[in-house]
């Protein structure tokens, strides 16, 4: 086992005092140390006892917080279905922000392995493309749950690799490099010819001549036929998009310069800029292509209904999926997973089950044999039940809480109407223009048509967009924030009601302890036995004190008896000091904020307070929304007293404010908002129904919840500083498409005019094409630098 020393935090000569040591990002008022959170806190010293300061060396100069550290349970099931014989284990892996990460897990691999035997050896990839850990090692015997647990503290969470991963980018990749080796070469070799080589030195002209052609034809065979294939798929389903004037100008331009090459009219041909042009439009693709996928990789696949599975026992034990539990039956649930449908404890004992993301209650509830268990509880003991199902899991709440899947969402009306009639004013301008000049000049016919379908190639619309969204995805994710609709920013300018839930929202979804200092008052001892028993509890109180006590380094005791009595708390035997005792007071009246008393016999040592953490800054983003007149609700399954107390801090009136709110009203209280312009941020199942009424929806991603597939975003970090943010991100976001749009029709309207007017050749049009693009993009970098680097 891994031992993790505690250690003083070390000074990072890249952070500045007001910025977190560890991740760079700005440190709350709230905060007095130099950490943005206990997350980073922890993550920062455990980095160095483990000997990875280094870690520090190579990072970036801001990367995402690590908040999410220590409020997700460590559930490390799933390696039981690693085929670790075989030596090549493969999983799923978050979390991976730069180079200093992927350093930072090989590392810790090399280290695990040595301390099973110093000849051990492990072989590390990381595709951090496609979010996959893949692990040889010829012992068998390697610690992949060490590996990961170890993985998981520092901030990286690891989980099954599933199948149905995409296709890798290095296709667009091979195809970029080798177009854009093509461009390069055939640009050198085009100067000579603007230089003044010509026919009066034949053997070097037609061999330069001959080099530009051929590179374009392999040029047009590996870049051109990604954008030709893409139309002609668009073309069978009737649809025109940007890809068709695309694919028609490098045919147009590619048909007409080796006609010019054919008839040694060098002048006439512009096989460089064509190859450039491919170059050009490859490169935004891969960028727009991989922005959306790191997007999509940077979190674990979020598990779906059909993926979560229970056993069924009876004459023999299967494993099923949710949707095929039928009433009646018996099901072994083991601790952390999920009841599906509406059951009774069959167990002569009785259990603690959490409903934080169904009803919003923070605090577990204790089932009594022969009781009822709501559809959707998570089992938090520290043992196995089983329970019979009282319904069919079609009958379920849980199957009935979910949200449909959004339909795919129209752009909004300006790009409807570009995406509509640009493609086809294009190809009509082309067709005319030769169709005139075929009557007037036939000879001036095919280059007047390959100059309005080169000067009008979207490059403002096709690659600076995509740009501009890119660098939009790159400000949301340095916020962390991760987009899943490519459309967000879009409908965000639009938003002015914010409804919030509570618990994991609002609030971190698990307890907390209040007061940390009443740990010093008690001995060496007496932690190490409070610590080891609470380690071995998933109960809420439990993992709130073994969090805190976690980074003291205490040992681990194998000796220690632990027994957890649901609804009493847990029984400690040590051999060497006598019995513990770890629970709620009997005599404790029902308040807001939770106590765990610590006692040695009849001796209490501790009253440990327990609350739920406000986020940072959550109330100074309140100020902030009311002062750009965005209303605030708030709708919580929770307790009136901990709701109306929150909403008070907080200054939300009471009459936005909705306690123990079932699902059904939740969604009533969205659908009578104004249409369109409502945000709803939660976590749990019961905010399903109102998620379906939002106009956009978000979940805070450390969840791992249903609601994840139904999100329109996640939001990472523990704070809400993010929120204000993406004001600003997508108003910048919106002048600069305008900008760009504007520059598109002022562009072309001169551009065709002079084109059908014959007054520019291709030539002329192929050199304004880039020339423009890198303007535009230009211009759309320097929009955009500031929210970039905010």
């Amino acid at each position: 086992m891994i031992r993790i020393m505690s250690v003083q935090p070390l000074c990072a000569s890249s952070s500045s005092p007001s910025s977190c040591q560890h991740c760079g990002q700005p440190v709350p008022r709230a905060r007095r140390d130099a950490f943005c959170c206990l997350g980073c806190e922890t993550v920062y010293q455990l980095m160095h006892a483990q000997g990875l300061a280094r870690f520090y060396e190579l990072r970036p100069r801001r990367i995402l917080p690590a908040l999410a550290v220590l409020s997700r349970p460590l559930d490390l099931g799933w390696i039981a279905g690693l085929d670790v014989a075989s030596g090549h284990v493969v999983v799923a892996i978050e979390g991976i922000q730069c180079a200093a990460c992927v350093w930072a897990i090989r590392e810790i691999a090399q280290r695990v392995a040595q301390q099973q035997s110093p000849r051990a050896a492990v072989e590390v990839h990381v595709d951090t493309s496609a979010g996959r850990l893949h692990l040889r090692f010829a012992d068998a015997t390697f610690d992949c749950a060490a590996y990961f647990a170890l993985l998981h503290r520092l901030g990286y969470r690891t989980g099954p690799a599933h199948a149905d991963l995409e296709l890798p980018l290095t296709g667009l990749i091979v195809r970029l490099g080798i177009c854009a080796a093509i461009a390069m070469n055939t640009m050198f070799l085009a100067v000579s010819v603007y230089l003044g080589l010509n026919a009066s030195e034949p053997l070097l002209f037609q061999l330069f001549c001959a080099l530009n052609f051929y590179g374009s034809v392999l040029a047009v065979l590996v870049g051109g036929s990604y954008f030709i294939a893409r139309a002609l798929r668009a073309l069978r389903l009737r649809v025109l998009h940007f890809d068709v004037p695309i694919a028609l100008g490098i045919v147009a331009a590619f048909t007409g310069s080796t006609v010019a090459y054919v008839r040694a009219q060098s002048h006439d041909a512009y096989f460089d800029t064509l190859n450039i042009f491919i170059t050009l439009m490859l490169a935004g693709r891969l960028a727009q292509t991989a922005f959306m996928r790191r997007n999509r990789h940077t979190l674990l696949a979020t598990q779906t209904l059909d993926a979560l599975r229970v056993t069924r026992v009876g004459e023999t034990v299967h494993e099923i999926s949710f949707a095929q539990t039928r009433c009646g039956d018996h099901l072994l649930i083991a601790p952390g997973a999920i009841v599906p449908t509406p059951a009774r404890l069959q167990d002569t004992h009785a259990a603690d089950f959490a409903l934080a993301w169904i009803t919003g209650e923070s605090a577990p509830v204790t089932c009594l044999p022969g009781g009822h268990i709501a559809a959707g509880a998570q089992l938090v003991s520290a043992s196995a039940v089983t329970v019979e199902c009282r319904a069919d899991f079609s009958a379920s709440q849980l199957a009935t809480l979910l949200p449909a899947p959004r339909a795919h969402e129209l752009l909004p009306l300006l790009w409807q109407w570009v995406t509509r009639w640009y493609v086809a004013l294009v190809l009509t301008a082309a067709a005319l223009g030769a169709l005139v000049w075929s009557v007037v000049q036939p000879a001036r016919a095919l280059p007047v048509a390959v100059s309005v379908l080169v000067i009008t190639c979207p490059c403002s619309l096709g690659l600076a967009i995509p740009l501009a969204r890119s660098l939009a995805n790159h400000a949301l994710l340095v916020r962390g924030v991760f987009a899943r609709d490519g459309l967000l920013l879009d409908h965000w300018r639009r938003i002015r009601h914010v409804v919030f839930d509570k618990t994991g929202t609002l609030t971190w979804s698990c307890l907390v302890v209040k007061n940390p200092e009443i740990f010093l008052a008690l001995s060496a001892g007496q932690l190490r036995v409070l610590f080891n028993a609470t380690a071995r509890s998933r109960h809420p109180a439990s993992v709130a004190i073994a969090n805190v006590l976690r980074v003291r380094g205490i040992a681990w005791d194998p000796t220690l008896c632990v027994i957890e009595r649901a609804g009493d708390g847990l029984h400690i035997r040590d051999e060497a000091t006598g019995e513990y005792w770890l629970g709620r007071a009997p005599n404790e009246s029902a308040s807001d904020d939770y106590t765990a008393t610590f006692s040695h016999g009849d001796r209490v040592l501790a009253h440990i307070p327990l609350q739920e953490q406000l986020l940072d800054d959550a109330a100074h983003v309140m100020q902030w929304l009311r002062e750009k007149n965005i209303v605030v609700h708030l709708l919580s399954g929770d307790a009136p007293a901990r709701v109306h107390a929150l909403a008070t801090q907080l200054g939300i009136p009471a009459a936005q404010v909705r306690a123990a709110c079932r699902p059904e009203a939740k969604a009533e209280y969205v659908r009578a908002l104004p249409s369109g312009t409502t945000l709803m941020l939660g976590d749990g199942l019961n905010d399903g129904p109102a998620f379906a009424q939002a106009a956009v929806r978000g979940a805070p991603v450390w969840e791992q919840a249903m609601l994840a597939q139904r999100a329109d975003f996640f939001f990472l970090a523990g704070h809400l500083r993010w929120l204000p943010d993406l004001w600003k991100i997508a108003e910048t976001l919106q002048r600069t498409m305008r900008m760009n749009l504007g520059f598109a029709v002022v562009y072309n309207l001169v551009g065709v005019s002079l084109a059908l007017a014959g007054w520019i050749t291709p030539l002329t049009c192929a050199i304004a094409m880039p020339s423009a693009s890198l303007l535009v993009l230009a211009a759309t970098m320097a929009r955009m630098r500031a929210v970039v680097r905010a």
